[in-house]
């Protein structure tokens, strides 16, 4: 799945082949476990995408181009019931998030024949949707849109749609992006800046006094996390992060799980110096966060 680009008013859209689809909830807040296990560099960009300025809607051989700043959300479609005595420009009311919201036609296009999307908009205070077949991002436009809603004839559509309910942003909640690997017999982190990148299963090369692997053009050493934790020896081929340290510096671990968000307030720092920097909760145990610096040091 292509990166989840949220909405304002909640919900995600991704771009498939430029075409906007809407994202399952559940899928556009977790990572599947096999996206999560993919060698790629740490730690995961989860901004907005920039550049998005207007969205270019179809409907048949209809066209329009919307601001991106009134897009609420985008819905799959749904049939709307027609309303009594409404304006001709008036399609009907369908469902959204359980709240009814009148349908406005597209210009030019017969009814909402070929529609699959719904786009959810708000302006001045009112809500109201938009039909579509096709969604794709621009860069810029919109403007004859905006300047249409400012107009009698917009003015009289939306008299018809309901006012949209104040929605206050949840402040958002500080959190620590941890990359949670198993070394030794048991589960740990870092945090995702002290890593640089995720390598599949390797063999270190052995040398004198340890062992080496080639990364970006440079021959780097191989700390086995296993013994360092108090365990066994990794078993070979095994998977490898890369340390964000200067020297570059690579960790050789039994398995990775991905990068897991954790809210700040539940990562609970130790006595700074040794090998675990802090404590955080994951599930019905605590997961050990280490310490970049205290790697590095000899056991």
């Amino acid at each position: 799945m292509r990166d989840a680009i949220p909405l304002p008013g909640g919900g995600a859209f991704a771009l498939v082949d430029g075409v906007a689809v809407p994202v399952p909830r559940q899928a556009s807040a977790e990572r599947t476990a096999r996206e999560a296990a993919e060698p790629l560099p740490l730690p995961p960009a989860t901004s907005r995408r920039a550049g998005i300025a207007a969205l270019h809607l179809t409907l048949g051989d209809a066209t329009l181009v919307v601001p991106a700043s009134l897009v609420w959300r985008i819905h799959g479609f749904d049939a709307p019931v027609p309303l009594p005595a409404s304006p001709p420009g008036v399609l009907g009311v369908s469902l959204m998030d359980g709240t009814p919201v009148p349908v406005l036609a597209l210009p030019g296009a017969q009814g909402w024949r070929d529609a699959i999307l719904l786009l959810d908009l708000r302006h001045g205070g009112r809500r109201f949707a938009l039909p579509a077949g096709r969604i794709s991002a621009l860069p810029s436009g919109g403007e004859e849109f905006a300047a249409w809603l400012q107009s009698d004839e917009a003015a009289s559509l939306l008299a018809v749609t309901p006012l949209a309910p104040m929605e206050t942003p949840a402040p958002p909640v500080p959190h620590r992006d941890l990359v949670v690997f198993s070394a030794g017999g048991r589960d740990v982190a870092l945090p995702a800046d002290a890593v640089v990148a995720v390598l599949p299963p390797l063999h270190p090369a052995p040398v004198p006094g340890g062992s080496v692997a080639a990364h970006r053009g440079e021959v780097l050493p191989v700390l086995d996390a296993g013994p360092r934790l108090g365990g066994a020896p990794t078993r070979l081929p095994a998977p490898m992060l890369r340390l964000a340290t200067h020297p570059g510096r690579l960790l050789l671990v039994s398995s990775i799980a991905g990068v897991r968000r954790v809210p700040a307030e539940e990562v609970h720092s130790l006595t700074p110096g040794g090998l675990i920097a802090a404590l955080a909760r994951s599930g019905a145990a605590p997961l050990p966060v280490l310490s970049l610096a205290a790697l590095g040091r000899p056991a």
